[in-house]
């Protein structure tokens, strides 16, 4: 089996969300891991550069399929997470993890100025930071990471809301050190 991962580094804040509604005061809360961690799902991951290959015109869909066929010829595996070592020092010091998140909060303004009755809305979102994920492979093509990584460094933005500036990112697709 082949092997290649994604390094996603966020230069904004960013969010991926779960889809539920949030509890108290949060209306949309950000994904995180059975440690407290935020991840994003490549699924996700893999979503968004399908976009962006459409977009530009990219040579990817034999990879990743179309549309019409379930069957890829990569598989974008679980969550991409923090470094395991980022991990490890989350785990020694867990009271870290709270500066991590941060709240913002929108409203609709009518056509007068005015806020809404009800519209307040308020997003978990997460400070920039670093994540890796991986990708599989079963007999692909020579050339498939260095597509895939052309593909990541034509993408600008990952997660929720990025049409509204969120998730500015830079992101590579690489061997696996040996």
């Amino acid at each position: 089996m082949n092997q290649a991962l994604i390094t996603i580094a966020f230069t904004s804040f960013w969010m991926s969300g779960t889809g539920a509604a949030g509890s108290g005061t949060i209306d949309m809360p950000t994904e995180r891991d059975l440690d407290g961690l935020p991840v994003m799902p490549m699924s996700t991951v893999k979503g968004t550069l399908r976009e962006t290959a459409d977009d530009l015109g990219l040579n990817i869909q034999d990879l990743f399929g179309d549309c019409n066929r379930a069957e890829s010829l990569v598989r974008f595996v679980g969550n991409a997470r923090l470094l395991p070592a980022d991990r490890a020092w989350f785990a020694a010091n867990p009271k870290a993890k709270r500066p991590l998140f941060r709240q913002l909060s929108a409203t609709a303004i009518s056509g007068s100025g005015v806020a809404e009755t009800g519209s307040l809305r308020v997003a978990e979102v997460v400070v920039p930071l670093t994540l890796t994920g991986l990708i599989e492979a079963d007999n692909p093509p020579g050339d498939w990471i260095s597509r895939i990584d052309e593909a990541c460094a034509f993408t600008l933005h990952l997660g929720k809301m990025k049409t509204s500036g969120l998730g500015r990112v830079l992101m590579k697709c690489e061997a696996p050190a040996t």
